[in-house]
């Protein structure tokens, strides 16, 4: 039996609030430790988003309907991110449901993980209350142990997004005012539903658009005002190079 992969660990972020960074060593296992929680948290299908539902009918829509046939996946994506309160709705749903949709091997290692990272806490017996009204908020994000910095950025960015309504009010503002009509239509085009574009303009535009993207002066001159916009102390360093 082949053993199932299991992150590294590392932290970012100051008492209230936190970054939890978990690695694997190869794309695959970082896609498929991650590919439910993502596509709960922001898939453009209501049939998954915020649903249970089996790895395989996912992959079987994902083939079909983004891969040409091909279940592309670990290929398509290199980074993750899940905010808390999903990570929470996530494991309470599912295990609530265990059948059919039960927690998968690798869905379970990656939420001890979460466990280690001290952001879940402890009852008196022990066990860990699953419930943020109890804990710091956190969010989670995933990449391969060898990401590159602009990834890394990429991520953080999203997290930084979840965590500090005054950045994500500042982000918001600033996003606004421009249409950005093109690039919107490219993000909701490679499967982000619409909930989450803005986040994910301020993520491309500060860290690197994709090939493919559209770019224009206007995108030049935003990334200018996102990147201008403060960031917490704690996270500097992240965003220094």
């Amino acid at each position: 039996m082949t053993k199932q992969a299991v992150p590294s660990l590392r932290t970012y972020g100051g008492s209230h609030s936190t970054i939890v960074h978990l690695t694997y060593s190869t794309y695959y296992d970082l896609a498929m430790a991650f590919v439910r929680l993502s596509e709960f948290y922001e898939s453009d299908n209501p049939e998954f988003r915020g649903k249970t539902f089996e790895l395989e009918e996912y992959m079987r829509w994902y083939a079909l309907n983004r891969g040409k046939g091909i279940f592309t996946y670990p290929d398509d994506w290199s980074g993750f991110n899940i905010p808390g309160k999903t990570i929470v709705d996530f494991f309470r749903l599912f295990d609530i449901n265990q059948m059919p949709h039960k927690i998968r091997p690798m869905e379970r290692i990656l939420q001890r993980a979460i466990e280690l990272a001290g952001v879940i806490p402890r009852l008196v017996d022990g066990r860990f209350c699953w419930d943020l009204t109890t804990g710091n908020d956190f969010c989670v994000i995933g990449t391969i142990e060898s990401v590159k910095p602009d990834v890394l950025k990429h991520e953080c960015r999203h997290a930084l997004y979840y965590l500090y309504p005054t950045y994500r009010e500042a982000v918001v503002k600033c996003i606004a005012k421009y249409p950005l009509i093109g690039l919107r239509k490219h993000l909701r085009k490679m499967g982000y539903c619409a909930e989450v574009v803005t986040d994910e303009v301020n993520a491309y535009v500060t860290s690197g658009l994709d090939p493919g993207m559209p770019r224009s002066l206007a995108l030049n001159k935003l990334r200018g005002e996102l990147l201008a916009i403060p960031v917490p102390s704690e996270y500097e360093a992240i965003f220094r190079n």
